[in-house]
């Protein structure tokens, strides 16, 4: 069987197992006599060798390399092998409608992309492709295993599949909901033949999923039993029906275009400025977002409609109860003495009365800066978002992309600290987001990076300690002749953008360190700041945005310009 155990500096422990094994764990699994295992029955084994005997393959060059070509194998063995299914009369193999993947035609989702034609459909050479360490790789694809399990409370496991897309190597990777293990396949080369069928083998198993229980979904229904007294349980308990959400799918696409592909420096500030306002509504609503990056905020063809942004303008909308700030009666906070019950309550009229200054100036900016009802920028994938109302354990876990993290927030996570992950960590994303999207926008097609852009470019994906020293390093060289023009035109947005989230950050840390190390975190006053500091960090974005904005709008698209 070739069963390996392995820690690789992970704090996820994980099981190696070959594509046949894991194949075997994926079956439907059955409780009734005779107990043939379904990968021996021969229509299944039928199936199997004519997929993969017309399976495309991988000859090393042209089209047929990279993402895109993965993604088209893997739509091809989803078409192929549901065609077959839906023809085959055998014993075990279910009509469609009662199969679990019944309704989309494909699984994996890689150019055909609603709403989208020619070549915009494309959206896999968008992506940059980093450079991750193997032994990242399993804690990496537990950020999305996290975001499934978030997204259906009875999920006991989740699947998610790692493409390297240089060297063509899959891994299936399942994730088990009651600890921190992993159950991986070895890696799947599909440019060699049995790498190919055994990732037939494993697709074909999930087109046989009929129940709930087989997608890793809990049956909570037990209708069905056969047993002498049974009856249905909603009669005794009322139970929910079971979960089918939307993340049933694996997409391995997106729609519209991450920033590094906006042909203009105001196009992108733009951008970031519709990203921030979905940013806030969301906020608004209650939740951090906690996982802005450069593939989440996504550049529409066609401007949608947004719904419109409640900001709260005054002290008593801050204290209603749909408001992120709500704990309970904040204004009249329970502690065992009164003089510290009145300084928490001056703490906290402050911080209200600071956020409606802040939210006046953000009307302002927004109303100067022209913002309509319509936006071409949308911020997605909010699996990893908590809610902001209630500050525990799950607070201090830290979540996100680490190429896009603040500096203390990277940190935590490389050294397995707590972190409690506010506002200002999410803000501080943007940034870095801008900063990606001016490093390695793809509109320079014949524009040559100087030696420090291509040095920054490198420190951007590195460790959090390489990211430090960028910006310092950018300011030390930005006269130089030799830089890109869009270096050129965003380096004093970013530079000034840096000190001022900078500067919200360690404001941010110093009221958190000024803190009774015993003070009770129900008085209200986290909730209270975080309103504070997100409104305060939106405020002075769009101020600064609003300030550089006549100057970008001038310099109009990078081909002109290079």
């Amino acid at each position: 069987m070739n069963l390996r155990g392995e820690d690789t500096g992970s704090h996820i422990h994980t099981w190696y197992f070959d594509a046949e094994t894991i194949s075997c764990m994926l079956f439907p699994k059955e409780s009734k006599e005779p107990y043939t295992p379904i990968s021996d029955r021969p229509f299944f084994v039928d199936i199997l060798e004519q997929v993969t005997k017309n399976a495309p393959s991988f000859t090393g060059t042209g089209t047929d390399e990279g993402p895109g070509s993965a993604c088209r194998f893997l739509n091809y063995t989803v078409k192929t092998c549901r065609k077959a299914l839906d023809a085959s009369d055998a014993n075990g193999v279910l009509p469609r409608q009662k199969r679990w993947f019944r309704n989309s035609e494909s699984i994996f989702t890689d150019i055909e992309v609603e709403g989208s034609s020619g070549k915009d459909r494309n959206v896999n050479n968008v992506i940059p492709l980093l450079e991750i360490p193997r032994k990242d790789l399993v804690d990496r694809a537990a950020n999305y295993a996290r975001g499934l399990f978030r997204a259906s409370r009875t999920r006991t496991w989740s699947l998610v599949l790692a493409l390297n897309h240089e060297e063509l190597v899959l891994q299936f990777l399942i994730f088990l909901r009651g600890g921190c293990s992993c159950i991986a396949s070895q890696e799947i080369r599909l440019k060699e033949v049995e790498g190919r069928k055994g990732v037939c083998r494993m697709i074909l198993t999930m087109l046989l999923w009929t129940e709930p229980g087989h997608a890793g979904f809990a049956d909570v229904s037990v209708d069905g039993t056969e047993t002498e007294h049974s009856g249905p349980s909603y009669r005794h308990v009322p139970l929910p029906p079971v979960e089918k959400p939307p993340t049933t799918p694996i997409l391995l696409g997106d729609v519209g275009e991450p920033l590094i592909h906006v042909d203009s420096s105001w196009k992108i500030c733009e951008a970031v400025i519709h990203a921030l306002l979905g940013w806030l509504n969301f906020y608004e609503a209650g939740y951090l977002h906690r996982d802005v990056s450069i593939n989440k905020v996504r550049c529409l063809k066609q401007p949608v409609e947004s719904f419109k942004i409640s900001i709260p303008t005054n002290n008593s909308r801050l204290e209603k109860k749909d408001a992120l700030v709500d704990r309970g009666d904040v204004s009249r906070p329970e502690t065992s003495n009164s003089q510290d019950a009145a300084d928490i309550f001056k703490l906290l009229e402050t911080a209200r009365s600071s956020t409606s200054g802040y939210a006046e100036r953000i009307k302002e900016a927004f109303l100067k800066l022209g913002v309509k009802d319509e936006y071409n920028t949308v911020l997605t994938d909010i699996d990893g978002d908590i809610a902001a109302k209630r500050i525990d354990s799950k607070m201090y876990i830290p979540s996100g992309t680490p190429e896009f993290m603040s500096f203390r927030l990277h940190i935590a996570m490389e050294d397995a600290d707590p972190h409690l992950q506010s506002p200002v960590d999410d803000l501080h994303s943007f940034f870095w987001v801008v900063m990606w999207a001016v490093m390695f926008n793809a509109n320079l097609k014949n524009v040559v990076r100087s030696k420090q852009e291509k040095h920054w470019q490198e420190r951007l994906a590195g460790r959090a300690c390489n990211r430090m020293a960028v910006p310092a390093d950018m300011a030390s060289h930005r006269h130089r002749s030799d830089h890109s023009p869009i270096f050129k035109q965003m380096v004093g947005v970013l530079l000034e953008w840096y000190r001022t989230i900078e500067k919200l950050a360690s404001d941010w840390l110093e009221e958190v360190l000024a803190r009774e190390p015993d003070e009770d975190p129900d008085n209200g006053w986290y909730p209270t700041h975080f309103h504070l500091y997100a409104y305060r960090g939106a405020a002075e974005l769009l101020e600064l945005m609003l300030k550089y904005q006549h100057t970008l709008i001038a310099y109009g698209s990078f081909s002109h310009t290079a």
